[in-house]
């Protein structure tokens, strides 16, 4: 099956709207269904909804109560107001977010690369956006939730700004660095709860140059170590979308511009390229002006791992084992 790539470029026309364009790529070259607007903050009003069933979900686990049914047809219902919010063009240009939307859904399912070209003036989470052309089973424990995105496409999200010079070349191992940034307390509180052979695998996966801190001090001269080599940034911490708690104190976005973005972009000679996993609740949600996600959104930065939501700790650290064996 022949994989079609579409682009899809978003950037914030004024306060109130934000411009969209679909593009598809067909035998190298490069169509557009014409710009369209939607509204700038009906489409923040229904991402936050996202995120709020989100956490809804972790709740459920949280109080082991486990009504995980009835949050993700919420989820479900959230994603597709996302949906229509995102096609749901100025009357002046809705023919051309109908075109758009028409044509998507009558793609085969897992068939389109959707990449998401964004300015960072919205943080959406396109991946649970919910196509409900779609049809889905009525069930309370249904498990085809075909119509979100992440199932329906493949989707990826690249910030203009970012700039990766060598996505098609690998790199050797000795030259490439890992930092991890952890929190003692919680790193210590939940590793136990691994596999025996899950945490021998962690542990290799963490001893490598250049290691893990687990203060602020220690965290900051790491960072500086790394701050001109290709490598990859692991943060397993309690978070926010704009602070990483540490052992002692915390290391905010300034922090991780001032010691380890900002040297990347102004050393000259060789562009060292880093990829961010910051695996901690809310890391890829923030103010637009301050916050991880931003941050990274530059050259230097090669991609963003981060979290829409709270996690509780045992899931992200199980996920840290799987994502860190695969990249590394």
């Amino acid at each position: 099956m022949n994989t079609r790539s579409v682009i899809l470029r978003v950037e914030e026309q004024s306060q109130q709207r934000l411009k969209v364009v679909w593009m598809v790529v067909t035998d190298g070259r490069l169509g557009n269904f014409g710009p369209y607007s939607v509204p700038l903050q009906q489409l923040r009003a229904d991402t936050a909804k996202v995120r709020q069933h989100l956490n809804d979900l972790v709740a459920e686990y949280n109080n082991r109560t486990y009504r995980y049914g009835p949050v993700l047809e919420r989820l479900a219902d959230a994603g597709a107001a996302l949906h229509f919010t995102l096609f749901d063009g100025a009357v002046s240009d809705r023919i051309q977010a109908t075109r758009a939307r028409d044509w998507l859904a009558k793609q085969v399912p897992g068939s389109v690369q959707i990449t998401v070209s964004t300015d960072g003036t919205v943080h959406v989470p396109w991946g649970l956006i919910f196509a409900d052309d779609v049809p889905t089973k009525q069930s309370p424990l249904r498990t085809d939730y075909e119509g979100f995105w992440a199932f329906r496409y493949n989707v990826a999200t690249q910030h203009v700004a970012m700039q990766p010079s060598r996505f098609q070349q690998g790199l050797a191992d000795a030259a490439f660095k890992v930092v991890s940034l952890l929190d003692r307390q919680v790193f210590g509180g939940v590793k136990p709860t691994l596999p025996a052979s899950e945490q021998t695998l962690l542990d290799a996966l963490l001893n490598r140059p250049i290691g893990p801190a687990f203060d602020t001090d220690e965290g900051i001269a790491y960072l500086k170590q790394a701050a001109t080599s290709d490598c990859l940034l692991n943060v397993f911490s309690h978070a926010s979308g704009q602070d990483i708690h540490l052992s002692s104190g915390s290391l905010s976005v300034g922090d991780l511009r001032r010691h380890f973005l900002h040297p990347r972009q102004t050393t000259p000679g060789y562009q060292a390229e880093a990829l961010l996993f910051l695996n901690g609740c809310n890391t890829a949600v923030g103010d637009l002006d301050n916050s991880f996600l931003n941050a990274t959104a530059e050259p230097g930065c090669a991609g963003f791992i981060g979290s829409e939501a709270k996690l509780p700790d045992e899931f992200a650290l199980r996920a840290a084992v799987v994502v860190l064996h695969g990249l590394l």
